[in-house]
């Protein structure tokens, strides 16, 4: 099975489901986290011995939340404030389309200096 992880800052407040952010701050949010989650899953790739196998037409991507505190956000608002940068992943070429993802239940951990979030990115074989 092939895999890559892609390391990104922990995503903009304003692209929480829940956040008040008007229009115009969500659509900054949204389309420079979406360009940082491209350029780090370009990166990511480059990092690797062989990427031939890439873009990945289906995949899972296990997504892994350290927060700087223990107060952890539910599961499903850290994938819906993901979405952007699972977009990204399509821009970069790591994903042809983020159609045929499975979204395994988000793991939340805390790391007060490195706050960041994982996504662990593996082909699934069409078998």
């Amino acid at each position: 099975m092939n895999t890559i992880t892609v390391t990104l800052p922990l995503p903009p407040i304003a692209l929480a489901p829940n956040s008040r952010a008007g229009w115009h701050a969500k659509a900054n949010a949204t389309k420079r986290y979406r360009l940082d989650a491209g350029i780090a899953a370009q990166v990511a790739a480059r990092e690797l011995d062989d990427w031939s196998w890439m873009p990945i037409s289906k995949a899972s991507i296990q997504v892994v939340y350290y927060s700087r505190t223990a107060r952890f956000l539910d599961r499903d608002n850290i994938l819906a404030a993901l979405k952007s940068a699972f977009d990204g992943l399509c821009d970069a070429g790591v994903l042809t389309d983020d159609r045929d993802v499975d979204y395994p239940s988000a793991i939340r951990d805390k790391d007060a200096h490195n706050p960041r979030v994982e996504l662990i990115i593996t082909e699934v074989s069409d078998e």
